[in-house]
């Protein structure tokens, strides 16, 4: 489990400082309703470490997911403390599935394109975990730790391999993880939130730029104030407890702030 500590406004971190487990740290108190696995295993690390002895067996089979299948969040109207529910920084980039199965990877959009050819460091990142299914957000950082969405635009557009080289040292991008479909071949989404994520950033301890997003509990107004402040796209509140399915749900809704209207108005002209 992440940090405890609620967010202090007054002393926001950056936004990539709250990727590496900053003060935007995890589910304060109680563990969340259904956090424990089925047969009384704990999330994480020790549910993990059994599914090696599986995959051993030879009983691996590839879980299929694709871009029609991710789980989308509907449109909150304004940021609300809850019990029950996790709360997460949003960012400014492409929704991304990432997939490994038996050395095949993939970096899919929403539209089904594989930008892992573009992102090089993503996938020398990738070739050192299991085979997973996971949801995040690809990124480019500033030096500060903002989400900055045209170089990473500009990246997804690139075909010349030794421009493509450059840009990943230049300009690195990072997968921001929120969620775990699936690991060794093993279907997670029927299980509770808040246990896909233990699991989630204990198989990216070591990982690099492949980060899982931490995320705080019942203080969504704390958070939101705090991803004003560092002109964040917004936030993203979570039933502790949900399921993933298929498709647009209020089990996850979207809170915007003034940086993110700008955004979006933008875009939509």
């Amino acid at each position: 489990m992440d940090d405890h500590r609620p967010v202090n406004k007054k002393a926001a971190p950056t936004a990539l400082q709250a990727e590496r487990g900053g003060r935007t740290g995890a589910i304060r108190g109680r563990r969340g309703k259904g956090s424990a696995l089925p047969g009384g295993e704990t999330p994480g690390r020790r549910y993990n470490e059994q599914l090696p002895r599986e995959q051993a067996e030879g009983r691996v089979e590839q879980v299929r997911f694709g871009p029609k299948d991710i789980m989308a969040p509907s449109i909150g109207k304004a940021p609300f403390d809850r019990a029950g529910w996790v709360f997460e920084l949003k960012y400014d980039g492409y929704r991304a599935i990432v997939g490994k199965h038996r050395g095949t990877m993939k970096l899919l959009s929403r539209r089904g394109n594989d930008y892992l050819p573009s992102f090089p460091e993503i996938a020398a990142c990738l070739e050192t975990l299991p085979d997973l299914v996971l949801d995040g957000e690809l990124v480019v950082l500033d030096d500060i730790g903002r989400a900055q969405f045209n170089p990473l635009r500009r990246r997804a557009l690139m075909r010349d391999p030794k421009s493509i080289a450059a840009a990943a040292r230049e300009t690195p991008a990072a997968i921001f993880a929120f969620d775990l479909i699936a690991l060794r071949g093993h279907d997670l989404r029927r299980y509770p939130l808040t246990t896909r994520k233990a699991m989630l950033k204990d198989v990216l301890r070591h990982s690099e730029r492949i980060r899982h997003v931490t995320h705080i509990g019942e203080n969504g107004v704390r958070l939101y104030q705090a991803a004003v402040e560092l002109g964040i796209e917004g936030i993203v509140a979570k039933r502790a407890d949900s399921p993933y399915g298929r498709g647009r749900t209020s089990d996850w809704l979207k809170i915007r702030t003034p940086a993110g209207m700008d955004i979006q108005a933008e875009r939509a002209k």
